[in-house]
């Protein structure tokens, strides 16, 4: 969020809500979305962003990747279509080893990369509220995401962690 140039939104795990994050999040207009239900609330709040020409940032596997992207939610699918907004890639590298799994603070200065791709729309065919084309539609994002992971990656980069902005 701190590394965009206009104002954004992301959608955060609620349980991050229940820690002393919770101002810093509503402050900073963070979107809490309740993983492994469908929360239809919070991703029309995250619709509205887009809609209004805003930014928003999702991590398409629902949690902390490995980087492999072997499966993303479909929520992403959802939003991209509903929010008509282009797709910009995003890998972070580095964040495994700046905060490894279990571990309650980063590593003191522990570098971590953000590097944006470039931006692509989607090719939808079907009813665009249809869950064939939703998923299909996540499919396409989850392919743009690894291609510019692999590109990244190629350059050098490890531990890399990846999500998106639209």
């Amino acid at each position: 969020m701190i590394m965009l140039s206009r104002p954004s939104a992301f959608l955060v795990k609620s349980e991050l809500y229940d820690t002393g994050f919770k101002f810093v999040l509503r402050f900073a207009r963070q979107i809490p979305i309740h993983r492994g239900t469908p929360d239809r609330t919070n991703l029309r709040r995250g619709i509205e962003v887009l809609r209004g020409g805003g930014v928003l940032g999702v991590f398409p596997e629902g949690t902390r990747g490995s980087g492999e992207l072997a499966t993303i939610q479909h929520g992403i699918g959802y939003l991209a279509l509903s929010g008509s907004a282009p797709i910009v890639p995003v890998v972070c590298t580095g964040t495994a080893e700046a905060l490894p799994k279990g571990k309650a603070l980063p590593r003191w200065r522990a570098p971590i990369d953000v590097v944006f791709g470039p931006a692509f729309s989607l090719e939808v065919s079907g009813d665009p509220r249809s869950r064939a084309t939703i998923a299909d539609a996540a499919e396409q994002i989850r392919r743009g995401l690894l291609d510019h992971l692999h590109h990244v990656t190629d350059r050098g980069g490890d531990g890399a962690d990846a999500g998106q902005a639209a």
